[in-house]
């Protein structure tokens, strides 16, 4: 079984030219070995061997299995290859969905797909601002997982977002995800980061409240009495009691 519908906007004479044969799944996909070469210097590297050792002799179009890789996750990446590589398409590649760009960045990275997997990172880390700004607590799983594909594929600019979003998001219920202290999920050191961060923010905002109660506090009259004053000063007391000790240095405001 054959196909090729990243092929189907570009003149068909291009199309007869594929020189090399990719199998997902048991599917044929014809490619050009110029166009996987200009995106993978893994698909790069094993074309020039291949011309390297039937230098000389007639040989049919090549054959690339692709085993364990899934045949939608390699149609996508043919559809982003051509559209970056030729002046045929007027469409831009564009990922559609975190799911989506999640399995694309363990292909990239699998292929040393250096220009897909930037795209990866950049739709993730904008999605994790998102989660950042709604400050819904469902979707900090979907975080936990990102940060642990990020670690695996280095996209250390998504690590670092990840846990900034982890960390201010920081609560009793994120604790006791086993994804988080999962020792095959993210690793121990950015589990660290993300604890120290967690307390810095915490240290953080308690100090923006207690700065908040005192400007209120000044605004009033001077002719506040007594009883306010010692309100003022038990509550600024307590808020100090929370506090952790020891205060980390970083980044995380």
């Amino acid at each position: 079984m054959t196909k090729r519908p990243y092929l189907d906007d570009l003149p068909e004479q291009f199309a007869q030219l594929a020189d090399v044969t990719l199998i997902a799944e048991g599917v044929e996909l014809p490619a050009h070995q110029a166009i996987l070469a200009a995106n993978s210097p893994f698909f790069g590297d094993i074309f020039l061997s291949s011309s390297e050792d039937n230098k000389g002799t007639s040989r049919g179009r090549l054959r690339c299995p692709l085993p364990g890789d899934k045949l939608d996750d390699v149609l996508t990446v043919l559809r982003y290859c051509y559209q970056s590589c030729t002046l045929f398409s007027s469409n831009k590649p564009r990922l559609e969905s975190a799911k989506d760009a999640c399995s694309l960045a363990r292909f990239a990275h699998k292929y040393d797909m250096q220009a897909l997997l930037r795209e990866c990172e950049t739709f993730l880390t904008t999605r994790a601002k998102a989660v950042e700004a709604s400050h819904d607590t469902l979707d900090i799983t979907s975080v936990i997982e990102w940060t642990a594909l990020a670690e695996e594929c280095g996209m250390t600019r998504l690590v670092a977002h990840c846990e900034l979003v982890m960390a201010k998001s920081w609560d009793t219920s994120l604790w006791q995800d086993n994804r988080l202290t999962d020792t095959d999920s993210i690793s121990r050191a950015c589990l660290l980061r993300v604890l120290r961060a967690a307390q810095h923010h915490m240290i953080a905002s308690e100090q923006r409240m207690q700065q908040m109660v005192v400007n209120r506090y000044n605004s009033f009259h001077t002719g506040a009495s007594p009883t306010c004053h010692a309100g003022i000063n038990d509550l600024i007391k307590w808020q100090q009691a929370q506090q952790v000790p020891g205060q980390p240095s970083g980044l995380y405001d």
